[in-house]
């Protein structure tokens, strides 16, 4: 006897349940049949007095240009190559503007030196030679000597010793103003330099974390660390290179496990964005769920389940 026509539909809203409960649709199926459906032929409109909206035209050949502010404006490609030449032009006269002072500044540190030691050559040639003599008078025993030898070289003692003194008080008091226009040159070739150093360096000031690394790299080839001071000082471009060589030497040393951490990485989705694989096993299971609401069909209800890797 054949089934009655409220039994096959009570069975099939029953299977349809039945899968439901079992296989609540995800987000890809939901996303499918929200899909808009295909465009079709729209009737023919009646005409408006209304002028029809024209869309504006795109900019064409404007291009993004970054601003020494961080500002971002769009610019005809050619202007953005002008202003990067201007840029760069600006950049190299900068550099060669800082360098150039560093090495005035330099060179007048020098001439204090040599200034000094031209003027006081005599007096410290003469000191030389009286710490000479004290050095010889000294390892001398004058207890061995009678009264009048012991007297008369005492005395010949401490009167050099006196004149080293006094010569030892001039050199100081000409050596002290000239440390005092030294340490004013030194002081403008250090600024000029950092203003160099900074430029390609940003984050590198004088006593930062940034040059004690730096120091401390420059350390493990053979390069001190007031030597590195005295060259990121007199010679900003050789101070900037060596940071560089770091960079790079880090560069290489972690080269190999930044290489495995990307291999290993999953590949990047886009939010919202599914794999080829992902769409086409959705529509297959939207698919299977579609001929079971038509049928209400056991053999229908377990192709969905297939579908889902339930059975």
């Amino acid at each position: 006897m054949a089934d009655q026509p409220d039994e096959r539909e009570s069975q099939s809203a029953f299977l349809e349940k039945l899968g439901n409960v079992l296989l609540p649709e995800t987000g890809e199926e939901q996303a499918i049949e929200a899909s808009p459906p295909e465009e079709t032929e729209a009737p023919d409109e009646q005409p408006t007095d209304e002028a029809p909206e024209v869309e504006a035209a795109p900019e064409e050949g404007l291009v993004d240009l970054e601003m020494d502010d961080g500002e971002t404006v769009r610019v005809p490609e050619k202007y953005k190559l002008g202003y990067m030449r201007t840029a760069d032009y600006t950049r190299k006269t900068q550099d060669l503007s800082a360098l150039q002072k560093t090495a005035q500044a330099a060179l007048s540190q020098q001439a204090l030196i040599n200034q000094f030691n031209e003027q006081t050559r005599d007096d410290q040639q003469k000191l030389a030679q009286i710490k000479g003599e004290l050095a010889r008078w000294k390892a001398v025993d004058l207890t061995n000597l009678d009264t009048d030898a012991y007297i008369k070289n005492r005395a010949y003692i401490d009167n050099l010793k006196d004149e080293a003194k006094e010569i030892e008080q001039v050199l100081t008091q000409k050596a002290t103003s000239v440390q005092t226009e030294y340490q004013k040159h030194r002081k403008e070739a250090s600024r000029h330099a950092y203003e160099y150093i900074t430029r390609h360096v940003k984050d590198w000031q004088p006593d930062s974390q940034t040059e004690r690394d730096v120091a401390s790299y420059a350390g493990t080839q053979g390069i001190p660390p007031e030597v590195l001071g005295e060259l990121a000082v007199n010679y900003p471009a050789v101070a900037v290179a060596i940071y560089k060589a770091r960079q790079f030497d880090s560069l290489q040393t972690n080269k190999s496990a930044i290489v495995k951490k990307a291999e290993k990485a999953p590949p990047v989705v886009r939010p919202g964005a599914t794999t080829g694989t992902q769409t086409l096993q959705a529509q297959k299971i939207k698919a299977a769920r579609s001929d079971l609401k038509k049928s209400g069909n056991v053999d229908d209800l377990a192709r969905v389940l297939l579908q889902r890797g339930l059975v």
